[in-house]
C-alpha cells in the first residue's frame, strides 16, 4: 500500500511575474491540440466531518474533463489542520523562500488520520485503488505566481516504470482566492461558451476554468477509457491577482504506485534528473535532502551527485 503522507511542491516566479518551471515529477511537454469536450461536474455535500459520506449527493453533467466536488474538506483558516509532528509549524515550513535552483520541497512527510481519510474518500469516489496514488503535493501561490499549462501523463518510458501513466488528478483547494488562481483547461472544445463575468481573470477566459474555493476539489482524467492519452487534460493554474492560493495535488496511476518499491526499481546509483549535478553544486543536497537523497522509505532522485551511494 502506498503510504499516506504529504509532500510539498513549490511554484515560484521571477520579478516579472512569470512562472519558473517546477521540478515536481510531472510530465514534460505541452501539446496544444483540439479535442472534443465532454465534461462532468459533480457537486458534493458532506456533514460535520471530513468523510461522513464518501459519495456525491448531486450530479450535474455539463460536459468531460473533470468532476468538481464542493465542500469536500472542512478546512479551517489555516493549513495547519493537515499537519502533525514535525510539521506543526506548517505555515512556516511551507512559506516561500528565495530558492534559486530547486523549487521542489518535500519536508512534510506524515501519517495521520486526516490524510488517511482523504485517501480513502478519493479511492471511494474515483473507484481507483488508494495504492495507485502518489503522495499529496502541497502548493502555495502568491501574487503573480502561476503554473503553466501541462499534462500530468508522461511522455517518457522511465516515469512509467512505477505505476504506469497517471490516469487521474485530484486538485484540492485549501483557501479562497480573492482574484485569479483559477484552474484552466485551454484545450477544451467549446471552452469559450462557458459563461464568465468580470470576476474571472483574463487567463481563465482562455479555456474552461474552475475557481478555487476553500474545501472544494477537482477531479479530472488524463487518459481515455481505452488508455490513450487525452489532449483535453492540458491544464494550468492562472496567476494569483489578489490574495494567495493554497492547494494540494493527488496524482493517481493506472497501477500500484509505492515509493517504497523504488529501491527495487532503481538499485543502481544514478541521477534521475539531468539537473542533479547543478543542484548538488548549489548545496541542494543539504537544503532539500528528501528530494535529492531520499529517506529510509525511498531513494531520492540525485543520489549520485549527492555522493551518498555505497561504494
Amino acid at each position: 500500500m502506498a503510504k499516506d503522507k504529504l509532500e510539498k511542491s513549490m511554484v515560484a516566479d521571477n520579478e516579472s511575474g512569470d512562472s519558473i518551471e517546477s521540478e515536481v515529477r510531472t510530465s514534460s511537454g505541452m501539446f496544444l491540440q483540439k479535442a472534443q469536450l465532454k465534461m462532468i461536474v459533480v457537486l458534493f455535500g458532506i456533514g460535520l466531518s471530513f468523510w461522513d459520506n464518501y459519495f456525491p449527493l448531486m450530479m450535474y453533467q455539463i460536459s468531460r474533463v473533470g468532476l468538481l466536488i464542493t465542500d469536500l474538506l472542512l478546512i479551517s483558516s489555516s493549513a495547519v489542520l493537515l499537519f502533525t509532528g514535525e510539521c506543526v509549524t506548517a505555515l512556516i515550513i511551507l512559506q516561500f523562500a528565495p530558492f534559486s535552483s530547486l523549487e521542489f520541497r518535500s519536508k512534510c512527510v506524515l501519517l495521520n488520520e486526516v490524510v488517511a481519510d482523504i485517501e480513502a474518500g478519493i479511492a471511494a469516489w474515483t473507484f481507483l485503488p488508494a495504492e495507485n496514488g502518489e503522495s499529496m503535493q502541497i502548493l502555495h501561490y502568491e501574487n503573480g505566481q502561476k503554473y503553466e499549462p501541462h499534462f500530468d501523463y508522461f511522455h517518457d518510458k522511465a516515469n512509467q516504470e512505477l505505476g504506469g501513466h497517471r490516469i487521474a488528478t485530484v486538485l484540492m483547494y485549501f483557501s479562497d482566492v480573492e482574484s485569479g488562481g483559477e484552474t484552466v483547461f485551454p484545450n477544451v472544445e467549446g471552452k469559450l461558451s462557458q459563461p464568465k463575468d468580470d470576476s474571472w481573470s483574463d487567463c481563465a477566459k482562455n479555456g474552461y476554468a474552475v475557481k478555487p474555493r476553500k474545501g472544494d476539489a477537482l477531479l479530472f482524467f488524463s487518459l481515455h477509457l481505452d488508455a490513450t492519452t487525452d489532449f483535453d487534460s492540458l491544464h494550468g493554474s492562472c496567476p494569483v491577482i489578489k490574495g494567495e492560493k493554497w492547494s494540494a495535488t493527488k496524482w493517481i496511476h493506472v497501477r500500484s504506485f509505492d515509493t517504497a518499491k523504488r529501491q527495487s526499481v532503481n538499485r543502481d546509483c544514478v541521477d534521475e534528473n539531468e539537473n542533479c549535478a547543478n543542484w548538488a553544486s548549489a548545496s541542494e543536497c543539504e537544503k532539500n535532502p528528501s528530494y535529492m537523497i531520499g529517506s529510509e522509505d525511498y531513494y531520492g532522485y540525485c543520489r549520485k551527485s549527492c555522493k551518498v551511494c555505497s561504494s
